[in-house]
């Protein structure tokens, strides 16, 4: 398995369901790209094997998408990986993360990015492997000027078109 410092992920509602988002967060990750890959899960898996597929990447940093259907879930997976690997940092994002108060506790992620993430997740992610972490835990997402951001189709494959 090749070392990838950044993992963006997120647990689906189904495996015909691949997130657009996470693909998003890829594609405008610029030169950081190759230090990246996403990894998508369901719903009802196993959290510990799924932070163990996550952790065999030796990943720096972690980008989860938090949804309703997996907030909890979402919870637990930081704990276990946090335990395991106190070190990586791991970065929430996603509608529901987003508002205040939250339905979950995400105490433990080390940031959360609120609203439209595709610029702030790149630059979060940049200081955080030049060892620059911002000061400030809840980071508001910018309005993106659509017409700046790198589509993402390019970035399915052919798995995740076969399962549609």
């Amino acid at each position: 398995m090749t070392q990838k410092n950044i993992i963006l992920t997120t647990l689906n509602s189904r495996y015909s369901h691949t997130s657009i988002a996470l693909r998003y967060l890829f594609a405008n990750l610029k030169e950081l790209k190759d230090e990246a890959n996403i990894i998508e899960f369901v719903i009802n898996e196993d959290i510990g094997r799924i932070a163990e597929d996550i952790l065999k990447f030796n990943p720096k940093i972690i980008g989860i998408g938090v949804y309703i259907w997996n907030a909890a879930d979402v919870a637990r997976l930081v704990k276990i990986v946090k335990k395991i690997s106190p070190q990586t940092v791991i970065i929430l994002g996603g509608p529901e993360v987003s508002y205040f108060p939250h339905r979950v506790n995400f105490d433990e992620a080390d940031f959360i990015i609120c609203g439209e993430g595709e610029t702030q997740f790149y630059k979060l992610c940049k200081e955080i492997l030049q060892n620059q972490k911002p000061q400030t835990r809840i980071i508001q997402g910018d309005k993106e000027d659509f017409a700046n951001l790198c589509l993402p189709y390019e970035f399915y494959t052919e798995e995740d078109i076969k399962n549609r």
